[in-house]
């Protein structure tokens, strides 16, 4: 009996592919790395990649932004979803942290694989990626100067480097936890990273409000 295989949607195929360029960009760089080889571990003919994604260039913009991006959404919902009745600070940063936390983690190899291209991504390709993670961290200042105008007590000066810092501080944890994180049984979980993490971006070495 012949097995008819089921045809993938658009945005499943795309996430196939994505997958597969991340996790090959992760195990060879950027410069080893080729369509082709992308194409055998997605288990398509490359003629479907290249229609997806024209130039490797292409690939790994989409590979490399892909977690803010879907950061981006969920949490711009999250937070669109509670502005009706408005949240504490500190279960709004907790849900902030939480999902970014996710999204990084879970395409942890994509995040690090950027360590690969120095000099090797042409100008176009690293002007559009810086773009598109300035268009993040607008939005994310946007929202951040409308939760100081409701709390009131951050100030906006300098907002938009501390969000920045408090995602690279979080995206750290996320992807060199091996560096930084306690081993073995000190080791925390995701619960206790998460929520010492939210403790320290509100309150800083106290861990508790004044």
């Amino acid at each position: 009996m012949k097995v008819v295989s089921r045809r993938r949607r658009p945005a499943e195929l795309r996430e196939l592919l994505l997958g597969a360029a991340e996790k090959i960009f992760s195990c060879k760089g950027f410069a080893d790395s080729t369509m082709e080889s992308i194409a055998v571990e997605a288990g398509v003919a490359p003629s479907v990649l290249y229609r997806h994604f024209p130039t490797k260039q292409d690939l790994f913009r989409e590979v490399v932004l892909q977690p803010f991006l879907q950061f981006l959404r969920d949490y711009h919902t999250t937070w669109s979803g509670q502005r009706h009745a408005p949240w504490d600070a500190h279960k709004l940063m907790h849900a902030m942290i939480t999902e970014f936390y996710d999204s990084i983690r879970l395409h942890r190899h994509g995040v690090l694989s950027i360590a690969s291209i120095d000099g090797l991504i042409d100008k176009r390709t690293t002007g559009e990626i810086q773009k598109q993670l300035d268009t993040v961290f607008a939005e994310m200042l946007s929202i951040g100067e409308e939760e100081a105008d409701l709390h009131g007590w951050y100030p906006k000066e300098n907002l938009d480097l501390t969000i920045r810092l408090i995602l690279g501080m979080v995206a750290s944890a996320a992807v060199l936890d091996s560096l930084f994180l306690p081993p073995g049984r000190r080791r925390p979980t995701r619960r206790q990273l998460i929520d010492h993490l939210v403790d320290f971006a509100l309150y800083g070495l106290r861990l508790q409000p004044l």
